[in-house]
């Protein structure tokens, strides 16, 4: 009863994530997934089950040596953790961080994997669009000749333009 009992609790806590979570068998066929998987894919359970996980999501961004590298990692029994690109049904691509563990038997064979995917696309968006506005802001600083010091309380540190540092005829290596 208590082994039931935590076998129903850990299915609650598996379908009501926010991470979607694919389980192949060792050959890489889909047998098992979460709602959060088909919000995050397209794909229903009925269209993703038996499939190999490779057909599903491919986004034809990564080359073959990445996918390679990626299934020898796991083969050998290492979990796999990167950023990914992948295509949603609809053919929409998504990035994704993606973690896959290898699940092995009480002797060390490998029968199944877990992957636990989460949607990093406006993540990954914001810290590009953040970074591009900090370059376009420190170009137009620089090019105008003024001189800029930022103070990171948090951080415990400073920068120095290297216009400020001219104008004050400091050296890059003497601030």
């Amino acid at each position: 009863r208590d082994v039931e009992i935590r076998n129903r609790l850990q299915l609650a806590a598996l379908q009501s994530t926010d991470s979607a979570i694919l389980i192949a068998d060792g050959d890489g066929m889909v047998e098992w997934m979460n709602p959060a998987f088909s919000r995050l894919t397209g794909y229903s359970e009925q269209e993703a089950m038996g499939r190999a996980v490779g057909s599903l999501c491919k986004s034809g961004v990564h080359g073959p040596a990445f996918y390679a590298e990626l299934w020898d990692t796991i083969r050998r029994g290492e979990i796999w953790r990167g950023e990914i690109v992948n295509r949603r049904r609809d053919g929409r691509l998504y990035e994704e961080l993606q973690i896959i563990t290898p699940v092995k038997d009480s002797f060390g064979a490998i029968h199944h994997y877990v992957a636990v995917k989460m949607d990093i696309t406006e993540q990954n968006s914001t810290a590009r669009k953040l970074s591009e506005t900090e370059a376009r802001w420190k170009s137009a600083l620089e090019c105008g000749g003024q001189g800029v010091w930022d103070w990171h309380l948090r951080e415990g540190r400073v920068y120095f333009s290297d216009t400020w540092m001219e104008m004050l005829g400091y050296e890059r290596g003497d601030v």
